[in-house]
């Protein structure tokens, strides 16, 4: 369907007046009603994770009703600051708890199109029209700009084109949601310390001090918790991922278990590499404890700076796969500041960042002391190799380019040097405060710096220039700063827990916001919708509404696969049928004898174990789509050997 651009304003300005007339007079009627309301009732909700998750609302009859947060973001006049609560909901007085409920269906519904049209049928015209003037009551401008295209003909929309409806109305709250930072919803209860990406930017690991709640595995896709993954107190946690995304390394400042590798998809515990309770000959506890891991480019080695107590931080090395130390340590050396042969050779400072430079053999450990607060050591014969000069003293945050051209490194100063030679490539703006966390950008344009002050507490730097090029807003105490693998989002942690930050190309936000059709805009305020209630959207090629993605300009497309997801039945579908294939690879081609146990069938055995398997089958099942697959595999590489 193509929409026609041209509108006549003051065409607009009636159709808007023949749809809002009605609805006062509803409203005025509504109004009266509510000055009888019934004794109090409390509508029970499903209960949420966290707290912070539903709004308590006291409607007209006097109903206190539980509803989701996100929905309550949709509704601009049930906005209220201060506490929230069963005692303390916001005041409804506009509206009645049964309209409430059905305002709340249709903006759950709303995710789908499909599902959408066959509820509005279903409604009654007074429930229609009832739902559209509670729509305007509440200040939804998304949901009543739907509803408007619903109760005119085609015709008239195609004469609106890309109109007033759409730009104040459907696509404002998703504009307005891409404007925003998102607050990820972790069950945290201190000051998160740390975080990490996943290598496919999926998952994250979040790390946070406090009793309990210290580590959580999260879910960005699905917007939800996969593992809390220590039970305990954690306290002080350092965290990285793996390159390869199968492990999680979490160091603690404790005095037992205080360096362990979890499964990277799981959150399953797989081994306990350092910090076993020891006792030195003094009677004081040597424990190992953990400030700051990294792994390796190739997942194998760990490296974590751990505290000997009275004698500071030193660099241990692990093999991830045996959870053998690598670099031993004499229990008398240690006492003298000494470390064996084949160590990090005299490193004899307090050891605050560790870092594996990328391409390289490189290891880069940091300390507290200025002139060789940052130092290179070969990763093989762990000997020392240079140092990089220039920050003032105190704990450095370090971070390498993905190419692994270049180290930037920050105290009081912010630093970029030539990681091959040591030499200082940029100073960057100074704009005081002491640096507490660094971020390079995939691409390596930009850096981000996390600031242990009030305000302005987390910048954005040009590499090209040294100047600071932007700020982000929200965050107050921030610890730890992290750009997702792609580039597109700025994570930071720290009082307020989580927050991600959306790096959105201001061209393709103009364009959502002043040249979309209605046609479009509507496309983007459903995705929209199923991203905030955490929804997944499935399309099939030949859906109009895909059709309506591939008309959006090519930056507006990358923008919806970045923030408003979607998946195409056709992906799912062949990720199913390789499953499937597997599966049968498993169970159809092998003999399973007592005697000599699982082996290999010859091919015409396994083209019969197919054939009969099929027999039983649904013709249009993704079964028997994976037999088809596998049979035509086998019957190829027959006659190909023939």
């Amino acid at each position: 369907m193509v929409f026609g651009m041209k509108s006549i304003k003051s065409f607009m300005v009636g159709l808007i007046c023949l749809v809002i007339v009605p609805l006062t007079g509803m409203i005025s009627q509504k109004s009266q009603s509510m000055r009888n309301p019934p004794p109090q009732l409390v509508q029970q909700a499903q209960p949420a994770r966290y707290k912070s998750d539903i709004v308590w609302v006291r409607t007209s009859d006097n109903v206190i009703m539980e509803i989701p947060r996100w929905q309550i973001d949709q509704m601009k006049d049930l906005q209220q600051k201060g506490d929230n609560s069963n005692d303390n909901p916001i005041d409804a007085s506009m509206i009645i708890s049964e309209n409430l409920a059905l305002v709340r269906k249709a903006l759950t519904i709303a995710s789908s199109l499909e599902q959408f049209r066959r509820f509005y049928s279903g409604l009654s015209d007074n429930q229609q029209k009832s739902l559209l003037a509670d729509a305007f009551t509440l200040g939804m401008q998304g949901l009543a700009s739907l509803l408007i295209t619903y109760m005119f003909p085609v015709e008239v929309q195609q004469q609106m084109g890309a109109s007033i409806i759409q730009q104040g109305g459907i696509i404002a709250p998703l504009v307005e949601y891409l404007q925003k930072p998102e607050v990820i919803p972790l069950g945290h209860t201190g000051l998160v310390r740390s975080v990490a990406f996943s290598p496919d930017g999926n998952r994250i690991i979040s790390a946070a001090e406090g009793i309990d709640h210290n580590l959580i595995l999260y879910d960005l896709k699905s917007g939800k918790e996969i593992k809390n993954l220590v039970s305990k107190n954690f306290s002080d946690p350092c965290v990285a991922f793996s390159p390869d995304g199968r492990y999680i390394a979490a160091g603690a400042s404790r005095y037992f278990d205080t360096l362990i590798v979890w499964d990277g998809i799981t959150g399953e515990q797989i081994k306990v590499l350092g910090g076993s309770e020891q006792v030195d000959i003094f009677g004081r506890y040597e424990s190992k404890k953990v400030n700051c891991v990294a792994f390796s480019s190739d997942s194998n080695s760990i490296l974590a700076g751990s505290q000997f107590p009275y004698l500071g931080y030193k660099p241990i090395l692990y093999d991830v796969k045996t959870g053998k130390i690598i670099l031993v340590y004499d229990d008398s050396s240690v006492f003298y500041d000494e470390l064996k042969k084949d160590s990090f050779e005299g490193y004899a400072y307090s050891m605050t960042c560790a870092a594996f430079r990328p391409n390289s053999n490189d290891i880069i450990v940091g300390s507290g002391n200025s002139g060789r607060n940052l130092s290179a050591y070969d990763g093989k014969t762990y000997k020392y190799i240079r140092s990089f000069t220039g920050l003032s003293q105190g704990s450095p945050s370090i971070m390498f380019s993905l190419d692994g051209k270049y180290l930037v490194g920050g105290t009081l100063e912010l630093l970029l040097w030539d990681a091959e030679t040591g030499k200082t490539v940029k100073t960057f703006q100074n704009l005081g405060g002491r640096i507490v966390s660094v971020a390079f950008h995939p691409s390596g344009n930009y850096i981000v710096v996390g600031y242990n002050r009030s305000q302005n507490n987390v910048i954005m730097f040009s590499c090209k220039t040294g100047l600071a090029i932007r700020k982000f807003d929200g965050m107050s105490d921030v610890q730890c700063v992290a750009f997702s693998p792609d580039g597109h989002s700025l994570l930071c942690g720290g009082r307020q827990g989580l927050m991600l930050f959306k790096l959105i190309n201001k061209k393709a936000l103009n364009t959502i916001a002043t040249n979309l059709n209605l046609a479009q805009a509507r496309l983007l305020y459903r995705l929209y919708l199923a991203k905030i209630n955490k929804l997944p959207v499935i399309m099939d090629s030949k859906d109009l509404d895909y059709q309506l993605f591939n008309t959006l300009p090519e930056d507006v497309q990358l923008l919806v696969k970045t923030f408003l997801p979607f998946e195409l039945f056709a992906d799912i579908t062949e990720k199913e049928i390789q499953e499937k294939m597997n599966e049968y690879r498993l169970s159809l081609f092998y003999h399973d004898s007592r005697i000599w146990g699982a082996y290999e069938k010859k091919r015409n055995e396994k083209i019969k174990a197919i054939k009969e398997t099929m027999q039983k089958l649904d013709k249009n099942s993704t079964s028997y789509k994976a037999c088809e697959r596998l049979l035509i595999a086998l019957e190829q590489e027959e006659a190909f050997e023939a």
